[in-house]
């Protein structure tokens, strides 16, 4: 039998690493040592995993502090006979593979470093252009404030020489400082936000009105240096003439950075009305859009604005462009590709970079992932400063599983962008790496050093719910909410409650009757009231009509609750019901990475092996195999191991099943909030092998697992609860009489209230009342 993975003392885990109790404790507290426990609070029984610790242990050896802190002196005790060699484990744990482990793990990391400092987007002048002024009196040509900063940062962004500061983290710098509204700045507030945005150069000017003319000045500075300003002046014929000039601006500023005229005429080669447009009014119509794209929540109003944007300006492709992604951020999957397709044939009036932008997205689009990535290594190559194509170029290193490539170029992208939006997405992938410390570090610092952003509290908040720290959740999550009122904080904290076992609070932290309050079905699962999780998915179906994202989530989570009440045929007829409906919207149905397509098959093979037609489940195995081939997504393979090794037991073949259900385990990305989380289901069918193969160690062993997980256990409430069930089964038959009466204790107070003629309960009852009843007759 396999050596157990769970060491539940101090103790064990003590003489696992070598090390005496104290050192360890020392080391949770001060290194962030793996440690857990079963409440969150400091008193409450610790356990630890084996492969996490190793995990731990060869992260540390490659970060600077190990030195300091005596590990690697520890790693090489562990493989030249200190303590560790007298327990038996010197060559399973880490002996010679971690003195290796030193030397490749810390080039790798200093690799990764010298690429992110030596990165010649660092190298570039880096130029933030903020609004200009109105000096004319006139309220109606204020649009002219962001229209004139936005036509000079578009023209400019061509530039190989310049880098141009995106206008989310000039927006960004200008809420840190409170100067969202302000109509004009001083010289500290420029030298501010060119601090925040890593600026060496800030252009900011304002323009007036002489007769029929509109006369911009602009002013160049190097807000470092503090040298005096260089002012530019230019005179536009009438509103109409202001979109030509920017161009001879743009020429002039490129000179005063000490660019040859050689340089610049190679490096502007499109003008400012083909770069954007040339009617001021759809000019007018982008910028509004722009400015509500940037905003929460205010995602419906920027795709009205691009829309009336392209209507005034058909060949507007940098509008169709942004129209493309406001469709796809409401997966209105086909709108969204006709936009995008409208912005490529329109590609000759762009400049190179937002054309190899709009053809990567295409290619992605078709799931042509090594093609995509040709296209961005040649935009990246000659605009290393470019953080939508860095963006791009992680996803597709994200669709290759390759975790490693996806935080180095967001490490890059948070060095050079550092928006609430690419530290989020930073702090996300290191979670789902297991990287928790790192990523906690990544939320303090931004909130710390940029701004406090309800985002990060968000995420810091789910960071801390991973690590079962439930109280700094909460009070993340409540933060969060505080902020920002479209925050949906009652779900967040709700989430938290109900991994703290809280489930009263769990309940009432949403009021159901004016919020959809998704993660009410997590509450019915747990508590095993199947009946009303199908009629919350039915009410808020007919309730969600105006919303495409809650409607598509909705039309996915029927056939699934559908599929855990044990209502097999509804839920195949609802489920092709919700397949209809993303043909019809050409939506997909996301829960964590799952497509609709990719759920139906999971769906459909789990009843067709409850049904005993195991042919009909394995074909329907590799009908998604072969989708997620086409899809590049191999994270998503875990559900065919899952699938296989349930078809495995179906046909009593527990060893095959036993290996791929572990293979599947062993590619799990950590828990990270993500919907659809696999953890909890893997560790039941795993458990279920063990078991049903006679191996009752090793199946309380990773029931066990499920009743410590949180985030991953948000989807799968019931098979948290069924755990507790099953160790109280489990424990009885090992003779453990005290243990099987608390945990059938603990599964009968979560399903107090279940549906009736659950047999489950009946018989957990039945095998309590035995149980108490030979210990009080016991002598």
């Amino acid at each position: 039998m396999e050596e157990g993975r769970l060491l539940d003392s101090w103790k064990e885990i003590a003489a696992y690493l070598g090390r005496d109790v104290r050192t360890c404790q020392r080391w949770e507290r001060e290194l962030g040592l793996p440690v857990h426990r079963l409440d969150g609070s400091p008193k409450a029984r610790i356990y630890a995993y084996r492969d996490e610790l190793d995990r731990w242990l060869a992260e540390k050896l490659h970060e600077g502090s190990a030195a300091e802190t005596g590990l690697v002196k520890f790693a090489r005790s562990r493989g030249s006979g200190g303590r560790l060699a007298r327990t038996g484990r010197l060559a399973a744990v880490i002996a010679l593979p971690a003195i290796v482990a030193i030397g490749v793990i810390l080039f790798r990391a200093d690799r990764t470093r010298r690429e992110v400092v030596q990165n010649p987007a660092f190298d570039q002048p880096t130029l933030a252009v903020l609004a200009f002024e109105n000096h004319t009196g006139d309220s109606g040509l204020d649009h002219w404030r962001d229209g004139i900063a936005c036509l000079l940062g578009a023209t400019l962004s061509q530039s190989k020489f310049i880098r141009v500061v995106p206008d989310d983290e000039v927006y960004s710098a200008l809420r840190k400082f409170g100067l969202t509204l302000a109509p004009r700045y001083s010289s500290e507030e420029i030298r501010k936000i060119a601090s925040r945005c890593r600026a060496t150069h800030v252009l900011s000017g304002g323009y007036v009105r002489e007769g029929d003319n509109i006369v911009v000045t602009a002013m160049l500075e190097r807000p470092s240096t503090r040298e005096t300003p260089v002012a530019l002046r230019i005179e536009a014929n009438g509103e109409k003439g202001v979109i030509p000039t920017i161009d001879d601006l743009a020429r002039r500023v490129m000179t005063l950075m000490n660019f040859s005229a050689v340089q610049i005429a190679h490096d502007l080669p499109k003008e400012a009305g083909q770069v954007t447009t040339a009617v001021p009014q759809a000019l007018n119509y982008y910028l509004e859009g722009m400015r509500h794209w940037n905003r929460p929540d205010e995602a419906v109003q920027a795709r009205e604005c691009f829309e009336k944007a392209v209507d005034v300006d058909p060949e507007f492709a940098m509008a169709f462009q942004a129209l493309s992604s406001v469709h796809a951020a409401f997966r209105d999957i086909a709108n969204s590709r006709r936009c995008l397709e409208k912005a490529l044939a329109l590609k000759a009036r762009l400049p190179e970079n937002e054309r190899l932008i709009i053809e990567a997205r295409a290619l992605l689009d078709d799931q042509e992932n090594d093609k995509a990535a040709e296209v961005l290594a040649r935009l990246l190559t000659a605009y290393p400063a470019n953080a939508l194509g860095r963006q791009l170029l992680a996803r597709v290193y994200a669709r290759r599983g390759d975790l490693d490539k996806v935080i180095r170029e967001y490490a890059i992208l948070y060095r050079l962008t550092p928006t609430a939006a690419i530290a989020s997405d930073l702090g996300l992938y290191q979670m789902r790496k297991g990287m928790y410390q790192d990523a906690e570090r990544v939320c303090l610092s931004f909130l710390r050093e940029v701004e406090d952003a309800a985002p990060l509290r968000e995420l810091l908040g789910l960071n801390y719910l991973c690590r079962r720290q439930f109280d700094r959740a909460l009070a993340e999550t409540e933060e969060a909410y505080r902020q920002n009122a479209h925050f949906n904080g009652h779900e967040a904290t709700g989430e938290v409650l109900l991994c703290k076992d809280d489930l009263g609070a769990a309940d009432k932290a949403c009021d159901l009757e004016t919020e959809a309050c998704w993660y009410h079905w997590h509450v019915c699962l747990v508590r095993g009231r199947f009946a009303e999780a199908v009629d919350w998915a039915r009410r808020n179906l007919k309730e969600s009509q105006w919303d495409l994202n809650v409607r598509t989530n909705v039309f996915g989570a029927l056939p699934f609750v559908l599929e855990k009440a044990g209502r097999y045929g509804e839920a195949l007829e609802a489920m092709d019901v919700a397949e209809k409906e993303a043909v019809s919207t050409q939506s997909p149905w996301l829960l964590g990475t799952l497509s609709l397509a990719e759920t139906s098959l999971i769906i459909k093979a789990k009843i067709q092996v409850e049904r005993g037609s195991v042919g009909d489940a394995e074909k329907t195995a590799e009908t998604l195999r072969e989708t997620i081939a086409k899809t590049s997504k191999p994270e998503e393979l875990v559900w065919f191991g899952y699938l296989t090794g349930l078809i495995d037991m179906a046909r009593k073949n527990y060893r095959a099943a036993i290996s791929h259900l572990r293979d599947a385990i062993r590619n799990l990305y950590c828990e990270n909030g993500a919907y659809h989380d696999p953890h909890a289901l893997l560790f039941d069918g795993l458990a279920r092998a063990y078991l049903e193969s006679g191996d009752l160690n090793s199946a309380r062993e990773e029931y066990s697992r499920i009743t410590l997980l949180t985030s991953g256990r948000l989807s799968h409430g019931d098979v948290y609860s069924r755990a507790y069930y099953m160790l109280g089964k489990i424990d009885e038959r090992r003779g453990d009489r005290a243990r099987a009466v608390e945990e059938y204790h603990k599964f009968l107070d979560l399903w107090k209230d279940a549906d009736s003629g659950l047999p489950e309960v009946a018989d957990a009852a039945k095998a309590l009342a035995g149980l108490e009843a030979a210990r009080t007759n016991a002598p």
